[in-house]
């Protein structure tokens, strides 16, 4: 249901479920930050792609930044060896007042999606698993989507 629901928000997360489904990302410069794209392929449907971006706020540290201006600051911190991003409330960009700083509407716990949990983990030979959970306070697990994936070689990777 949250999935359906972000369609009205740019498709910050896939809209569909299933396992062992083909995806392509590419991670790289994107003005001030870096995106991060996520093309799911099932099969006999269109490809579902999935954009963020992650830049760093002055005030908020690092923040990805999602389609419709949606925005979710990030606590980051390794453990184990495995990286973790976690959300610290999301809100919605509303551009600059009087030039000096970014107008921020932020969404009450309530009517959030809840708490995303990304954790990134080199498992070595250009594989890593990436991971990531949205959990609501009162409703639950909202989101779940695991996967293995490899960085590809520069001949690999489509244009």
């Amino acid at each position: 249901m949250v999935a359906w629901c972000c369609r009205w928000l740019g498709t910050p997360v896939v809209p569909r479920i299933g396992r062992a489904i083909p995806a392509v990302v590419h991670v790289g410069p994107k003005g001030s930050g870096a995106a991060g794209d996520r093309e799911y392929r099932w099969p006999n449907a269109v490809p579902c792609l999935v954009r963020s971006t992650k830049v760093i706020d002055p005030v908020d540290g690092l923040v990805e930044k999602l389609p419709a201006r949606l925005c979710m600051p990030l606590e980051v911190y390794e453990r184990k060896g495995v990286l973790h991003f976690v959300s610290r409330g999301y809100y919605f960009d509303l551009g600059r007042w009087w030039q000096k700083s970014t107008l921020k509407l932020w969404l009450p716990q309530f009517l959030s999606p809840g708490t995303t949990h990304v954790e990134h983990k080199d498992e070595g030979d250009g594989w890593f698993r990436f991971t990531m959970a949205v959990t609501h306070s009162l409703v639950g697990q909202m989101f779940y989507q695991t996967g293995r994936f490899r960085a590809a070689s520069t001949d690999e990777r489509e244009p």
